[in-house]
């Protein structure tokens, strides 16, 4: 058991080992952890159609290495549970660049794709918060006795 962290006078919080992940968890982490792996290692693999999106969008080849880089990183930071907050919250925020650059290119339809992955990201983001949120413990402390001299 790690040391209270104190929260106020009277109560204080102890930090218990969060309980381990569920199977359904383990399953969302590792689907969204694969399709992530494999989208960063097309995009590093400099596939002939994802380098013509990268030109039609306007971005630069050097940024094909950095986006796929980062999606392989975050994809195997959302397997390892004490890290999957840090890696969804990366993939979030790159999935709302995806939305910007089709929104900005016209393409709508093709902007569902990320918001359906920012979604479960997300989920898997309160999933885990709750996870690690069961783990603290309010306990009542007695108070003290007040010296009167």
């Amino acid at each position: 058991m790690t040391s209270p962290i104190p929260t106020g006078r009277r109560t204080s919080v102890y930090e218990l080992p969060p309980r381990p992940r569920t199977k359904t968890e383990w399953l969302g982490a590792l689907l969204l952890g694969a399709v992530f792996f494999v989208s960063g290692a097309l995009i590093l693999a400099h596939r002939p159609l994802v380098v013509e999106r990268f030109l039609e969008w306007g971005y630069p080849s050097k940024w094909m290495t950095v986006v796929g880089a980062i999606e392989v990183l975050a994809a195997v930071l959302l397997v390892i549970p004490r890290f999957a907050r840090h890696g969804a919250m990366i993939l979030i925020v790159m999935m709302l660049g995806a939305m910007f650059t089709h929104f900005a290119h016209g393409e709508y339809f093709a902007a569902i794709v990320p918001l359906t992955l920012v979604l479960a990201l997300g989920s898997l983001t309160a999933f885990e918060l709750k996870r690690l949120s069961e783990g603290l413990v309010r306990v009542r402390r007695r108070p003290e006795p007040s010296v009167n001299l």
